[in-house]
């Protein structure tokens, strides 16, 4: 009944937004084994990171992983479009989740991990459907495209200076050169405003009206003093 669901959030991508990384993980799963979550600092419930799925030209999804040190357990908190689907609370713990993935190797603990959470998902958005959070129309809805290949061999050329900057704004960032990458960052921004105008994104700096009578840029009406 609601394989169209799950066959919709599984053609969704991991995105490299995501801060519930591989690492995360296989210490989350470390410290339960270890009862030991005194690594998870703040306050009652400690986010640890998040999954961000994308692509497939739907809206994005999110499943936030957070641990209650109090209660020895993580829990999951499911979003989609900014929208939290369901405020029902899924349980992890060491009991019922993380020693059994423990058990196996340990370059296998991300992938059983995020699969769990998937078939989560999906019952998060059955019930945010069933709740009226959102609709079904919604969640399956596409969203509009974008012309790259108008402007295919300039869209080309800017996607391929994007790597190279960015290449070289990752070497600065581990070099500490601060103010290198900052102008490399710059440089990114402008060739993504480029990119986006290609394809009819629209810039906010592209509104901005500039005046050539230095004295327009005072508010209409403003005094002036005289010097």
């Amino acid at each position: 009944m609601f394989a169209h669901l799950s066959a919709a959030i599984r053609a969704q991508d991991i995105s490299p937004r995501s801060t519930l990384t591989t690492e995360v993980v296989a210490d989350l799963i470390d410290n339960f084994h270890k009862r030991d979550l005194s690594s998870y600092k703040g306050g009652e419930f400690v986010s640890i990171g998040e999954l961000v799925l994308y692509g497939n030209g739907r809206k994005d999804m999110t499943i936030e992983v957070m641990v209650d040190r109090k209660s020895e357990f993580a829990f999951a908190n499911f979003g989609f479009d900014g929208c939290i689907l369901s405020s029902e609370v899924w349980q992890y713990t060491r009991k019922t989740t993380f020693e059994a993935i423990y058990k196996h190797p340990r370059e296998d603990w991300f992938e059983l991990f995020v699969e769990i959470l998937l078939n989560d998902l999906e019952r998060a958005v059955v019930k945010g459907i069933y709740d009226c959070v959102i609709t079904e129309e919604m969640f399956l809805a596409v969203e509009p495209e974008h012309d790259f290949t108008a402007k295919k061999d300039d869209n080309i050329r800017i996607a391929t200076s994007l790597r190279q900057l960015s290449q070289r704004l990752l070497g600065r960032i581990r070099d500490g050169e601060n103010q290198a990458a900052s102008s490399i960052f710059k440089e990114i921004l402008e060739q993504i405003n480029e990119i986006k105008r290609n394809v009819g994104i629209p810039v906010p700096e592209d509104d901005v009206e500039w005046c050539d009578d230095p004295d327009d840029r005072f508010f209409d009406g403003a005094d002036v003093e005289d010097d």
